[in-house]
C-alpha cells in the first residue's frame, strides 16, 4: 500500500509519536488492550510484511549476538551454524550463553557431546518436538528430519 503524502507525513509522524507515545515493551493501554510501538494494538495481529520484518530483525539480532560473543561459530559447518542461530534465536543470548558445556562441545566440533548437553537441559523439556529436530540437524549435518 502506497500512501500519498498531501499532509506532511513527517509532521504527522512526530504528532502521532508525541500523542501516542513510543513504547518498546508491550503494555496494557487505557482500554485494556495489549499495545506497543507507537499506539499499536497488538491484539489486532500482524500482516505478513510485519511478520517478515520482525523475523528478519530477530534473526539478525541472534546472528549479531553470536558474532559478538562467540565469533568461533562462523568456522563451524553450515548445518551446525544454523543450529547455533536456531538456539540463540529461540533463547536469546542471555539465556543461551549459560549453555557452556554445549558451547564448548560445539567449539570442539563434538556433535554427540553437544547433542547430549541439549538433551540434558531444561530447554529440551520445554521445547517438545523442536528439541529432537534440532539435535537431528546437529548430528545429521542438517539433513531433513522426517
Amino acid at each position: 500500500m502506497t500512501l500519498s503524502d498531501t499532509f506532511d507525513m513527517a509532521l504527522l509522524d512526530a504528532e502521532l509519536t508525541l500523542d501516542e507515545g513510543k513504547e518498546r515493551i508491550p503494555y496494557i493501554d487505557s482500554r485494556g488492550h495489549l499495545s506497543g510501538g507507537v499506539g499499536r494494538n497488538l491484539g489486532k495481529g500482524f500482516s505478513d510484511d510485519e511478520i517478515a520484518l520482525m523475523f528478519a530483525n530477530d534473526k539478525r539480532n541472534a546472528i549479531y549476538d553470536l558474532d559478538t560473543h562467540a565469533a568461533w561459530w562462523r568456522k563451524l559447518p553450515a548445518a551446525q551454524q544454523r543450529v547455533m542461530v536456531n538456539l540463540c534465536f529461540n533463547l536469546g543470548w542471555p539465556h543461551f550463553s549459560p549453555f557452556v558445556k554445549f558451547l564448548s562441545a560445539m567449539q570442539a566440533w563434538d556433535w554427540p557431546r553437544a547433542a547430549a548437553e541439549l538433551r540434558d537441559s531444561l530447554w529440551w523439556k520445554e521445547v517438545k518436538e523442536r528439541g529432537p529436530r534440532v539435535v537431528a540437524r546437529l548430528l545429521n549435518d542438517g539433513a531433513p528430519v522426517a
